[in-house]
């Protein structure tokens, strides 16, 4: 088993390791998915003309545009809700002892 705790908090707030390793790897997972969203919007991009390559040329262009009309918001929206009605009942049940951290039950490749 890898440790690698420079500030020692998992010796000092010993209840919360099992909060520690979820938060790491939800958040590790969530950076993965933020690099291949950031890479995708250079070959893919929301249908319509607003959102085209043509008026919106690069990625950064893209997430300005996405702000200022608002699909943003509903994304970071949908993620929230993501949160509260999944993540917090996955917690419990790790907390519980019914699960390890960031199992979330997806077999999908064995």
């Amino acid at each position: 088993e890898f440790k690698f705790d420079p500030l020692g908090l998992s010796e000092t707030y010993e209840p919360f390791q099992g909060w520690f390793r979820e938060c790491e790897l939800r958040h590790g997972r969530t950076a993965m998915l933020a690099v291949m969203g950031f890479i995708a919007t250079d070959f893919v991009r929301l249908p319509g003309d607003m959102y085209s390559f043509e008026s919106i040329p690069n990625t950064i262009d893209a997430h300005d545009a996405l702000l200022k009309t608002g699909p943003m918001y509903q994304l970071a929206l949908w993620i929230g809700l993501f949160d509260i009605l999944v993540t917090a009942p996955a917690v419990q049940a790790m907390g519980e002892g019914e699960r390890e951290a960031g199992d979330y039950g997806l077999t999908w490749f064995g």
